[in-house]
């Protein structure tokens, strides 16, 4: 009786084959060829198909396949009954709200707009109006404690109204002076006492600012500027008697 030989566990098992070949490109620009087809053609007839083979393809772009696919669907979804297109968009409509209060922008009952409204007048209320309602309940005390104490110390309303009155008086006759003391003459060295304001100063220099293209444009100058010059100081400048 023969011996029984055991099978090998660990041999290879065979590869895998495959069906067909895949390329690279698309389908339509692969071109399958017959070998052999063509052992008992011509040459003309041969050189014919090459010269029509070399004629381009057309080939589609990624936009006009998408277009022929949406028609596709479109086409496919016609074909349904009424009621079926009034199911799915109720679906989408329920599955869009249920997205919308997952997401939390049903939380208040108002539109956007008026959201961004109210967060807007209150972003502005804590910027600059927003101590308004303090600001009206502090002068209602302010108020009242001028009330009480003017039913309660009458004497001392009246010395604070004299008080008032001298004060405005000695304002009023500072005013005076220094309103008498800028009432001076436009001239340069009437006064060695009181020295030119910045603000004076200022005016001087923008009124010889405009004075000097005046100048520059007078014919006199053009004939003799000197003279024209002394003029000027003449005008300007106060003479002062040298000391004996």
């Amino acid at each position: 009786m023969p011996k029984e030989h055991k099978s090998r566990a660990a041999a290879h098992e065979p590869s895998v084959k495959l069906s067909k070949r895949s390329f690279a490109v698309r389908d339509n620009v692969v071109e399958h060829v017959e070998i052999g087809a063509a052992a008992e053609a011509s040459g003309n007839e041969i050189l014919a198909a090459l010269g029509a083979a070399q004629t381009p393809q057309e080939t589609l772009t990624k936009k006009e396949r998408q277009a022929l696919k949406r028609e596709a669907f479109l086409h496919s979804q016609s074909r349904l009954p009424r009621f079926c297109w009034i199911s799915i968009h109720i679906l989408t409509a329920y599955f869009r709200l249920s997205e919308r209060l997952e997401l939390g922008a049903l939380k208040t009952p108002y539109s956007k707009s008026h959201t961004r409204r109210v967060k807007r007048k209150a972003k502005e209320q804590l910027a600059g109006g927003g101590l308004n309602d303090i600001q009206a309940i502090l002068s209602t005390i302010a108020a009242d404690e001028d009330e009480a104490d003017a039913a309660s110390q009458p004497g001392e309303n009246a010395t604070k109204r004299n008080k008032d009155s001298s004060s405005m008086e000695t304002d009023q006759q500072d005013e005076k002076n220094q309103s008498q003391t800028q009432q001076r003459a436009g001239k340069i060295g009437e006064s060695n006492t009181v020295p030119l304001s910045k603000n004076q100063r200022k005016r001087a220099l923008q009124t010889e600012m405009f004075r000097q293209p005046l100048i520059r444009s007078n014919p006199e100058f053009a004939k003799n500027p000197f003279a024209t010059i002394r003029t000027h100081a003449q005008n300007t400048l106060i003479r002062h008697q040298p000391p004996s």
